[in-house]
């Protein structure tokens, strides 16, 4: 059961995290969102993705969800959820080696689900 639990808060947090990462910014939604002067500002707005990309990230968790290990009977087990959400490399990277090192640390070889934003394809949206 705990095992059950545990695999439940962490589909939750990666669909939560999921969602955050496809969806984009709130201010994307506006009407009179300019993305020319959001991107002067700093802002980066998620546009133009294919109804087929946001299915593959969907799959993607999918698979990484369903590939984690069970919870063994009589230990306590650690899950590790690392979460890069800014399309710059620098943070994958950071996020990558904190998974990394928790999962080393705790002992949660298999248990380990990492999530990047622009870690495997170019983001597209504000210049």
């Amino acid at each position: 059961m705990a095992y059950k639990n545990a695999k439940l808060r962490l589909v939750q947090a990666g669909a939560m995290a999921l969602s955050l990462l496809v969806t984009g910014s709130a201010f994307s939604q506006q009407q009179n969102f300019n993305t020319v002067e959001a991107a002067k500002n700093g802002w980066f707005a998620e546009q133009n993705r294919s109804a087929t990309w946001y299915l593959a990230q969907h799959e993607r968790m999918a698979r990484a969800i369903s590939a984690l290990q069970p919870q063994r009977p009589g230990v306590v087990d650690a899950y590790v959820l690392s979460i890069g959400l800014d399309s710059d490399a620098v943070f994958a990277r950071e996020s990558a080696e904190a998974a990394k090192i928790l999962e080393r640390r705790y002992g949660a070889a298999g248990r380990t689900v990492y999530l990047a934003a622009g870690a495997d394809d170019k983001a597209t949206g504000a210049p």
